[in-house]
């Protein structure tokens, strides 16, 4: 007879497990050999090997949903934007914003699906443009400057998402922020080799005056490959 398999059961997990035993040719059978080294995990006589955690999904059927958030805050200044400015942390160079393990594993992928910005600034209705890139040093402008893109950050860039203009809830005497945001998004994105993580900067498609020392907080919820 040909080699045979056997299902085993585990009263106390309630697991099944699927095991070979081979036809040793004298009416008899006997486990066959894994070519893995048994876990230490024994059912009977059987001897069960374990998978270790790692990139080996069993029975996985949807992605995972994670939220990722950063805040930074604008120079101590109240000079106005206009529309396209590069709004940032500082006037002589910007560092972008990071959101760090957005991707669940190094090099990996997952899709943007909700973002939302929010600042300690009540009753501004400017509109923001979302610049995604894999690297942490993008060549961009200073605050208060027109945004500008360069074609060596090709490689590095990811897009851009538009959010709609900015609105303060209807209480505005004990409101203290405005926030604008789109769950409909679902665009894919790529980290850069050994990655994780993606770094933001905010473009301004309206001109608005802010308030010295503002900050911005960015949240955005990832579907993770």
């Amino acid at each position: 007879m040909a080699d045979a398999y056997i299902r085993v059961h585990d009263p106390e997990s309630g697991s099944y497990y699927k095991v070979k035993i081979k036809d040793q040719g004298d009416g008899t059978y006997a486990l066959a050999a894994t070519g893995a080294a048994n876990s230490g995990v024994d059912i009977g006589d059987v001897d069960v090997l374990s998978i270790a955690a790692g990139e080996t999904h069993i029975g996985e059927v949807g992605g995972k949903i994670t939220r990722i958030s950063g805040t930074f805050t604008r120079p101590a200044d109240v000079n106005a934007y206009i529309p396209n400015d590069t709004v940032s942390n500082s006037t002589s160079a910007t560092t972008p914003l990071a959101l760090s393990s957005v991707f669940r594993v190094a090099s990996g992928s997952a899709y943007l699906v909700g973002l939302r910005l929010e600042t300690n600034l009540k009753s501004i209705t400017p509109r923001f443009r979302v610049h995604f890139f894999a690297v942490n040093n993008p060549t961009v402008a200073a605050d208060n400057v027109a945004y500008k893109e360069v074609y060596a950050d090709a490689a590095n860039r990811r897009g851009f998402v538009d959010l709609p203009a900015m609105s303060t809830a209807v209480d505005t005497t004990n409101s203290d922020m405005s926030q604008a945001e789109d769950f409909t998004i679902r665009r894919p994105m790529v980290a850069a080799a050994a990655a994780t993580g993606l770094w933001v900067v905010l473009e301004t498609l309206d001109a608005f005056t802010p308030a010295s020392g503002q900050s911005f907080t960015l949240v955005t919820l990832w579907d993770q490959n």
